[in-house]
């Protein structure tokens, strides 16, 4: 065999990154898909983890894209929270006719969604070049 060539056995063995640039991929595609893209991405990752062959290093991606989904999720949910009393408010003058606490909220929604093209970028990358990604909450399990 000439050097340079790799078995079926060896590039088996091998973790495969690809799943891991997917999972990425679907998260940043979110926007545009309205959020389906990062639910399938979400079972992915789930499903990725549970592999015995997946190596810690991509274990650690995994377990980085389904803590990112959750947190995220979380977040979304209170900035929606917010915006409906803002808007209730808004509507029975409580901040008088001024709409500056939509803006306001608005800017939150606005800065998470930038904050989370930004830590999906960033795991994105480290997972090219081989680093390992820190969880977002540590847990009993991690410790």
């Amino acid at each position: 065999m000439a050097s340079g060539q790799v078995t079926e056995v060896e590039s088996l063995s091998k973790p495969d990154k690809s799943i891991g640039y997917i999972i990425y991929a679907l998260y940043l595609a979110g926007i545009a898909c309205y959020g389906i893209t990062v639910i399938v991405g979400l079972i992915f990752a789930y499903l990725a983890r549970r592999r015995a062959d997946v190596g810690e290093l991509l274990r650690t991606h995994h377990t980085f894209q389904i803590r990112l989904f959750w947190v995220s999720l979380v977040l979304w949910i209170l900035i929606g929270i917010g915006m409906v009393i803002t808007m209730l408010g808004v509507a029975e003058g409580a901040f008088g006719v001024q709409p500056w606490p939509v803006f306001v909220m608005a800017g939150f929604g606005a800065v998470l969604l930038i904050g989370l093209y930004v830590v999906t970028a960033r795991g994105f990358f480290k997972l090219y070049s081989g680093e390992a990604m820190a969880t977002l909450v540590a847990t009993a399990q991690d410790a």
